[in-house]
């Protein structure tokens, strides 16, 4: 099953596949205190973050992964990620982390 086609939408966020064209966005956000009490460790390099998402979008062609980056509906600013690993396995895992600053109107 190709997950990548899959959204998710609510009344105020969408929820999109993984995308390199979000790569700037994670690897700015995805810091230091917003993985203080995280796995795994922010990135070094922006090269490890689109690794990340190379994988996560093969992973999503196969069906056991589901990564999505989460974005306003009305501005599509981007809020953080979210993921469920290991869908094929007994034991799935859910990640998600949100940006430190988020505006609301």
């Amino acid at each position: 099953m190709d997950l990548t086609l899959e959204v998710i939408e609510t009344e105020r966020l969408l929820l999109v596949p993984a995308d390199l064209k979000f790569a700037n966005e994670i690897f700015k956000n995805f810091n230091s205190e917003t993985t203080k009490y995280m796995y795994p460790k922010p990135a070094n390099d922006i090269s490890e973050t689109i690794d990340f998402l190379s994988n996560s979008i093969l992973e999503m062609k196969k069906g056991t992964n589901y990564q999505v980056i989460i974005t306003k509906k009305d501005t599509h600013e981007f809020i953080g990620c979210a993921g469920l690993h290991d869908l094929t396995s007994e034991i799935p895992e859910l990640g998600i982390w949100i940006k430190k600053r988020v505006f609301w109107e």
